[in-house]
């Protein structure tokens, strides 16, 4: 008898068969029930295994043993040439056929029931929806930093570098999602396993690897884990001369693997950016890193120091145009952390970014910096295009995002202001500058306790920012009418960054807000002896409240466009044609009636109501108050840049008294306390029309109630500042 003969008469082709089909139908029914149990995703793999595992088995019990009529016999107690009981092969094929038809009605339930696609939902949830099941499929990967093993400690920057490098080579690609630096950061040497990291970014793989440098060598050991399996999806070790080609080289091949092994897709302009060779000068690399490495500090001395590295690696390589966008961009972080001249450092930067973009048009960092750069320099139609073009080409570029979401709300788009940030943050989900500007935004739009809770965050991420503590500080004072909480905080954030001027102005006007006027005094004129002209207003106003009127207005000739001190003086002394000149330079298109205006500009440009009816001009000033009004719709009231009592002032201008002391009464009942709330009592041009009414009187004698209460709660301490 053939070897094939033999086994169908031991019904061993029947058997495997048999099994085959039952197999595949366990394997279906487990692989659809027990996600619905939570069951660990090892345990449906576990049992592909023990089935492939018991295929050979099975058929050697066949062969072996044969089902009788009579029970289970050893296939050698038959007689060989006597066929097996046509009854156990008939039951055989019948268990097969039934298996089948079991198989073909799951596939059908399958295919037809549980696979159908749910009904779409409301229109208010289908975004959310379709965003919550792309983030569950875009391949997503933290780049956990680097382990030094160098002998030498002061490689660390080196090491630091790698893992930059290769994080914003892969953040370049935009088919996965990567969280950026600033988060991974809070993971090193971490105890914490690979998927409570991965659960707390938002991630489904990590890459970890080590960099040692020796010589003129460096080997850099690389492995990319599921982090819910704990599984390595891809290792590998490289081993290489020390030079920049070669750094760049390991950087574009572990890009290419890591994509490769996530199936995640590459335009063709991405994958010709993974070619890309920035520098060919290691020590221009190596002072870039540095300078990056000090950028993200975010503190005057820092950027001080990152100003420095960037110039030194372009000395060192002219042709590093990526040095040449971070120097632009730092001397851009200069205005707001470092309080350096805003025209000044945007000029700078500006000369930098149009150089690069004649060699780069098409150079992503450099546009969104151009976008910055117009933005702040008022050309803002230009800015948003410019950040929108830089984000269709790198659309994981968390800064462009951020000044975009700064931008927004200021068109009156802050729930799109709202998605840039939140959009941001999940790439930067432990960003405390981004929770500080999301927290920003959220009070512009009045949402003030959300606002709060996204400062309390910020601090939370970096106890050692001094962002948070100074956006807690304007809450506390100017809506929440805690002066005295928002002192503390102020001094809070001076004490840790003295060299930025901006918190030492923040202190200044809560002293005086609070009544602290001596402490107050000397906070400013230290900043005015330190930066000069640029906080000669604020003494001014100082000088202004301490009765010193002399030394007020000489101090304002500095600066006469400022609101709140040299228009101050240009009404005082009468010169209102000179200030309807100042205005209408300061705000083209200020009496063109089709011009909109923004609550930013009717802030500054309200005096001109003043000038407007002393010159008899009441018909010119009453078209343009009403349209300063309807600009302050959008805006909120409180909070140091809200528009605090201008729609007061506009009402009191307009001879609308009533209506103007009702609108102050319900604001100050409110908690609205400033800033520099005793401008607005005693000097403010604007509301002079309404000054001398009691009920204005007994307004602010509420407030001064208040205010002397939470000066009470101000416990005994020096001015902070250096």
């Amino acid at each position: 008898m053939g070897f094939i003969a033999e086994l169908k008469r031991r019904n061993v082709i029947r058997m495997a068969g048999l099994y085959l089909v039952a197999a595949w139908l366990i394997t279906q029914v487990a692989g659809t029930v027990l996600p619905m149990f939570e069951a660990p995703s090892w345990l449906p793999r576990s049992v592909v295994v023990v089935l492939a595992i018991g295929f050979v088995p099975a058929l050697v019990f066949a062969w072996i043993f044969e089902l009788t009529p009579d029970g289970l016999k050893r296939d050698d107690d038959t007689v060989p040439s006597q066929p097996a009981s046509p009854q156990v092969a008939m039951r055989m094929n019948q268990l097969i056929i039934a298996l089948l038809v079991l198989a073909l009605v799951y596939f059908a339930i399958d295919k037809f029931i549980i696979g159908r696609p749910a009904a779409r939902p409301p229109d208010a949830l289908a975004s959310a929806v379709q965003a919550a099941s792309a983030n569950r499929q875009a391949p997503s990967i933290a780049v956990l930093p680097f382990d030094n093993r160098s002998a030498l400690p002061e490689d660390v920057f080196f090491v630091d570098g790698m893992h930059d490098d290769i994080l914003t080579q892969l953040s370049k690609i935009s088919g996965l999602k990567v969280i950026s630096r600033t988060s991974v950061e809070s993971f090193r040497d971490s105890k914490l396993s690979m998927r409570e990291i991965a659960q707390r970014l938002g991630v489904k793989t990590i890459l970890e690897g080590g960099v040692q440098r020796g010589g003129n060598r460096v080997r850099i050991n690389m492995q990319l884990i599921d982090a819910e399996t704990d599984g390595h999806l891809w290792a590998e070790t490289y081993d290489r001369e020390l030079n920049a080609e070669n750094i760049f080289a390991i950087q574009s091949e572990v890009t290419a693997a890591i994509t490769g092994s996530l199936q995640a897709k590459l335009t063709e302009g991405e994958i010709a950016g993974l070619s890309d060779i920035p520098t060919k000068s290691l020590a221009a690399w190596e002072a870039f890193q540095l300078g990056k490495q000090r950028r993200g500090k975010r503190t005057s001395s820092s950027l001080d120091e990152a100003e420095r590295y960037f110039n030194k690696a372009i000395t060192l390589d002219p042709d590093f145009t990526l040095a040449k966008v971070l120097l632009a961009d730092t001397y851009i972080s200069q205005i707001w952390y470092s309080g350096k001249d805003r025209k000044t450092q945007l000029d700078k930067a500006s000369a930098i970014i149009e150089a690069v973009r004649k060699i780069n048009p098409d150079m992503p960092e450099a546009m969104s910096s151009a976008g910055t750069i117009a933005i702040y320099s008022e050309d803002t139609k230009t800015g948003e295009r410019l950040l929108r073009q830089a984000l269709s080409l790198r659309p994981n570029y968390v800064p462009a995002m951020h000044v975009l979401a700064d931008y927004l709300p200021g068109i009156g788009k802050p729930d799109e202001a709202i998605q840039m940030i939140d959009r941001a943050i999940a790439l930067d989900p432990l960003s405390s500058v981004l929770y500080g500007k999301r927290a920003a935004i959220l009070e512009d739009m009045g949402r003030f306790e959300s606002a709060r809770s996204s400062y309390l965050k910020s601090m939370e991420i970096d106890p050692d920012s001094p962002n948070g503590p100074a956006g807690l500080a304007i809450l506390d004072a100017y809506v929440f009418r805690k002066l005295d909480s928002g002192l503390t905080e102020a001094r809070k954030a001076a004490e840790l960054d003295p060299g930025n001027p901006l918190y030492l102005r923040l202190l200044t006007v809560i002293y005086q807000d609070i009544g602290m006027s001596e402490e107050s005094m000397e906070t400013v004129r230290r900043l005015n002896t330190k930066y000069g002209q640029d906080y000669s207003c604020m003494l001014s106003l100082a000088e202004l409240f301490a009765g010193n009127a002399k030394e007020s207005q000489r101090l304002s000739q500095n600066v006469p466009g400022d609101y709140s001190c040299g228009k101050y003086w240009l009404i005082r002394n009468g010169r209102h044609q000179e200030l309807i000149k100042l205005t209408r330079q300061e705000v083209p298109g200020l009496f063109d009636t089709d011009v909109m205006l923004s609550p930013y500009q009717t802030l500054s440009a309200h005096p001109v109501l003043v000038s407007l009816n002393a010159l008899g001009r009441q018909s010119e000033a009453n078209v343009l108050a009403e349209r300063m009004l309807s600009s302050l719709k959008p805006s909120v009231r409180m909070g140091l840049y809200g528009y605090g009592l201008t729609d007061v002032a506009l009402l009191a201008q307009m001879g609308r008294r009533e209506q103007a002391l009702a609108t102050l009464e319900k604001a100050i009942d409110a908690g609205w306390q400033g800033p520099y709330w005793q401008y607005s009592r005693d000097f403010d041009p604007a509301l002079e029309p309404i000054r001398s009414e009691p009920r204005f009187k007994a307004a602010f004698s509420r407030l001064e109630t208040s205010v002397a209460a939470q000066r009470a709660r101000v416990p005994a301490a020096p001015p902070a500042g250096p």
